[in-house]
């Protein structure tokens, strides 16, 4: 199990990592290092990076489910799992209902776009409505 903190990686038992989490009191605490380990988790395929990004989100989404920035990171976790890149907008859908001025990370849009022409269209089509 990994936790990042300040670009560095330190390995830690999970009753530990679970102790940490813990003591978050906010989505925004526990997105913050979700964000680090997706990006690893994309470039070190076949780690527990992605279960552990995943337990960050899913305790985040316990605090605050409307939060639109946790959404943005679902379908962030969701394209570097090489989903259908329908779930993909669906989890983008859900943080622009949140909040309509909520941004993508561009890299992760060209992603989207290059694995999947047609998702630019239905990204600019979310916007819209």
């Amino acid at each position: 199990v990994v936790l990042i903190s300040l670009g560095q990686r330190a390995w830690l038992p999970q009753p530990q990592i679970e102790g940490v989490v813990d003591l978050a009191r906010s989505a925004h605490a526990l997105l913050g290092p979700s964000l680090p380990l997706l990006e690893l988790a994309r470039r070190q395929p076949g780690t527990d990076l992605f279960r552990m990004a995943e337990f960050f989100l899913s305790r985040a989404e316990k605090g605050e489910p409307g939060n639109p920035r946790l959404h943005v990171a679902w379908g962030v976790l969701a394209l570097y799992r090489k989903s259908d890149p329908e779930q993909v907008l669906a989890h983008w859908k859900r943080a622009i209902e949140l909040d309509p001025e909520v941004t993508f990370p561009a890299l992760d849009v060209q992603r989207l776009t290059k694995r999947s022409p047609a998702s630019a269209a239905a990204l600019a089509e979310l916007r819209k409505k």
